[in-house]
């Protein structure tokens, strides 16, 4: 069974999406703390129907911290991985619980992905700002 959200990614990739990947990350024993290939891709992902490669960053519910530091933090590396006709897929998951058929809360809970392709619209200003605050109002409900 899948614990991380890395692990969960690959499976997600390989049995739902059909694809061929492989982790990028890495444990940096000098620093303590893993490092991403570009600062934000911890798994490869190849795509032969669409002729691309994806760069995947995976990582729990909390998706705009992510985009943001792709968008602003990593916007050199990002826009050159996409202008190279490669891809960018962020994969967030949460946890969900499941209703019994008497429409009560089970105890039991399954994990859920959330997928973004990041386009090169997202490097647009106004677009995440927009997005920042759709984001912000929908926490606000």
């Amino acid at each position: 069974m899948a614990s991380s959200n890395t692990q969960r990614t690959m499976a997600y990739l390989k049995n739902d999406l059909g694809l061929r990947c492989a982790i990028v990350e890495k444990w940096n024993s000098f620093v303590n703390r893993r490092q991403d290939l570009f600062g934000f891709i911890d798994i490869i992902a190849l795509d032969p129907e669409n002729e691309q490669i994806i760069g995947v960053q995976s990582f729990g519910a909390d998706f705009q911290p992510h985009l943001r530091k792709i968008v602003n933090e990593k916007r050199e590396d990002a826009i050159l991985w996409l202008q190279t006709g490669n891809a960018i897929m962020l994969v967030g998951w949460r946890q969900l619980k499941r209703r019994n058929k008497d429409n009560s809360w089970s105890k039991k809970s399954y994990w859920t992905p959330r997928e973004y392709m990041v386009t090169m619209k997202d490097f647009n200003p106004e677009t995440l700002e927009k997005r920042t605050q759709i984001s912000n109002k929908e926490g606000a409900e």
